[in-house]
């Protein structure tokens, strides 16, 4: 089967939420009733893998994200096929069709080619959430997940912008954690 369309699977971990795991009914209970989405912390850092595909392409990326709403900025430290990178997505320095400044420091494996540093206007793949990213994108309770840095996380999944599917963990203050 051939993948025509541009798909794009974003896990996002960060480490900030107010909603303590422990108070969750057992999912499979009769009485269980699915809980209203938490508002989150808006500065927080957390780590992420996406992988992006389609015919022509495919992308695998782990790495350290940092939001900071307060700033209107978003910093990814990330690594994929022999390259470390750093952007800075700068949501003050935007376009009038909406592209937001990315400033992108990258280091290849390469010992003799040297680092580049560039700037471009781009659609961001790491959007700044806002503390209602949840309850604005009709977000479905995933379930209570044990996870091996932050144990019990809650699991949120949503489809932002309608088309990304995202799935979010969020520690017992309503942090991303991962």
């Amino acid at each position: 089967m051939r993948f025509h369309a541009l798909t794009n699977i974003f896990y996002v971990t960060l480490a900030t939420a107010t909603l303590a795991t422990e108070t969750y009914p057992a999912q499979y209970s009769y009485g269980f009733v699915e809980p209203e989405a938490p508002l989150i912390n808006t500065d927080y850092t957390a780590n992420f893998m996406q992988h992006k595909y389609n015919v022509n392409v495919t992308n695998i990326i782990a790495g350290q994200l940092y939001q900071s709403l307060a700033n209107s900025k978003v910093r990814v430290d990330y690594a994929y096929e022999g390259v470390i990178a750093s952007s800075i997505f700068d949501f003050k320095n935007t376009t009038s069709d909406g592209l937001v400044a990315n400033y992108i420091s990258s280091f290849t494996e390469s010992l003799v080619q040297q680092p580049q540093c560039n700037t471009y206007y781009v659609a961001p793949a790491f959007p700044l959430f806002t503390s209602g990213i949840l309850r604005d994108n009709g977000s479905v309770f995933m379930g209570i997940v044990h996870d091996q840095i932050y144990g019990r996380v809650s699991a949120w999944q949503i489809l932002y912008g309608g088309v990304l599917p995202v799935t979010v963990y969020l520690d017992q203050n309503s942090t991303f954690v991962r």
